[in-house]
């Protein structure tokens, strides 16, 4: 098994849920989110959202899942997820995030893809 150190960035999120990341099926075992980040660049505070869709229709792990809903980030602040803790996602799994205001927010994600 290899592992592999990616980042995923996105600048100027929108208010409606987009994926910005796929745990790729066609070479993936698992992906582990390790850090994510929010960054308001706005004068006012910004609410985020960050969605975990998953490919399973059945069993424990069947259900898409809100990680952060609601979150207000300060004006000129960032927001750490998962700091010190890990996230499991499997095959097909997805990211979805957005911001109550278009254009304010910047985010990345560091995972770890097991191939």
């Amino acid at each position: 098994m290899a592992n592999t150190f990616l980042l995923k960035t996105a600048t100027n999120l929108t208010t409606s849920l987009a994926t910005k990341y796929t745990a790729d099926t066609s070479s993936l075992d698992a992906a582990v989110i390790i850090g994510m980040t929010f960054c308001n660049k706005h004068t006012s505070s910004v609410n985020v959202y960050c969605k975990l869709v998953t490919n399973s229709s059945s069993g424990e792990n069947a259900d898409d899942i809100m990680l952060l809903n609601d979150v207000a980030v300060p004006a000129g602040s960032t927001l750490e997820f998962c700091s010190g803790n890990k996230l499991v996602l499997q095959a097909d799994d997805t990211i979805q995030v957005k911001a109550s205001v278009a254009s304010k927010i910047d985010w990345s994600m560091s995972i770890m893809e097991i191939t």
